[in-house]
């Protein structure tokens, strides 16, 4: 071999390892950071997010008005978000009311369900509103709670007819139980939902594959070990039914927050955990027709006082999933916030390097479509979180966007 081409084959390997560095890079710019509509000085989040196809998407949420919380829903029209108007029935009172939509579905562009809660005074009830393709109304939903308060945090549909939303209430003993209410296309009900606490049971989220196969999950107390447990329920197409899963927390708490399914024998669902050195760590379950069980997925820090916490998920293919929440540590500006993207191609799990704007930010919701434009929402703030209680000053509505 001579020595040009000893060289040549050098330069080769280089322009490989170089190439294969920008692709790494290419994967970690690939996230971008699209402006979106903030008409409130007093603040605004976005809690969840929908598309149907890459010029058709809504994200809901809530805003901060003069005389109290507001819905807020936003649309994306392939080229920017514009908010569309919607109603709050939550009606100003002297003892403060609000208007809160936590999760938002869609079946086709002229059908798309938005579901939270309103309040006036300390009466909360469930909210459900609609787009029929050209506004936004209110549905009548049930709300059980008599004196207390009646949350709807998850919505999913298989079709215009099959709409499943679930949440919790208040009873009249002080125990918060599951709540979950089903659209038939003319109006909603509630089916009954296991308890297996006698205190506290919160549904988070639902997905439903057919009309005879749907999942819920949440939290709920056990008195006996002293901890929260996760909580996971199946719609058999006759009764909701409580299904054995895991809980990797033996302090305190583990809570599902979001559940999406690619079939009937692939579904996932995601959440966090307290470990016993007080940090968050992620929760990602997995259901292959016969049981549910944990698979690993990375931590950014498991230091004491750091959080890892997956709040949504959303499924393209049994190789193309994602995740999405928030990290932080005492790295991340001693404590605050930072978006948390995780990544399943079929056989790991890996954490996405985003961008985070401001001083501390966060994501509530994430949509994938199969073109591979995949949309995450949340929110972020200007200033400092509070480190005690998380809480931000005047956030503003975050969508990140590849």
């Amino acid at each position: 071999m001579t020595k040009d081409k000893i060289a040549f084959s050098g330069l080769s390997i280089t322009v490989l390892i170089c190439l294969l560095m920008l692709s790494q890079l290419a994967l970690l710019w690939a996230w971008s950071i699209i402006p979106t509509q903030n008409p409130s000085a007093g603040g605004e989040q976005f809690n969840s997010i929908a598309a149907l196809s890459a010029n058709d998407a809504w994200v809901v949420g809530e805003s901060a008005g003069n005389t109290g919380g507001l819905t807020l829903i936003e649309h994306w029209n392939g080229t920017g978000w514009n908010t569309v108007s919607s109603p709050n029935p939550g009606a100003s009172t002297l003892c403060g009311s609000g208007n809160v939509l936590n999760k938002v579905t869609a079946t086709s562009p002229g059908d798309v369900w938005a579901v939270g809660y309103y309040y006036s005074c300390s009466l909360f009830k469930t909210l459900i509103e609609h787009w029929d393709g050209t506004s936004w109304s209110v549905v009548s939903s049930p709300s059980p709670s008599i004196s207390g308060l009646s949350e709807l945090r998850g919505v999913a549909a298989s079709s215009a007819d099959d709409v499943w939303a679930v949440g919790y209430y208040e009873a009249l003993n002080g125990a918060s139980l599951p709540l979950v209410e089903h659209w038939n296309g003319a109006s909603w009900m509630i089916l009954r939902a296991a308890s297996p606490s006698a205190s506290a049971n919160v549904l988070n989220g639902v997905t439903v594959i057919s009309a005879n196969d749907a999942w819920a999950v949440g939290t709920y107390y056990d008195s006996q070990k002293g901890i929260f447990k996760t909580l996971i329920e199946h719609w058999d197409g006759t009764n909701w039914v409580l299904a054995s899963s895991p809980s990797p927390g033996v302090y305190t708490f583990n809570i599902l927050t979001g559940v999406a399914a690619v079939s009937a024998t692939d579904v996932w669902a995601v959440g966090y955990y307290q470990a016993t050195n007080a940090s968050f760590l992620p929760i990602i379950e997995h259901w292959d027709g016969k049981r549910w069980r944990i698979v690993s997925t990375p931590v950014l820090s498991a230091a004491y006082g750091s959080a890892n916490v997956l709040k949504d998920i959303a499924v393209v293919s049994a190789s193309d999933i994602w995740a999405v929440g928030m990290f932080q540590n005492e790295a991340t500006d001693y404590h605050q916030h930072r978006p948390l993207i995780e990544h399943w191609d079929g056989t790991n799990w890996s954490i996405i390097s985003s961008p985070s704007p401001g001083k501390s930010a966060e994501l509530n919701g994430v949509a994938a479509l199969s073109s591979g434009i995949v949309s995450a929402a949340g929110l972020y703030s200007d200033y400092p979180i509070d480190i005690y209680y998380g809480t931000y000053t005047s956030p503003k509505t975050l969508d990140l966007q590849k």
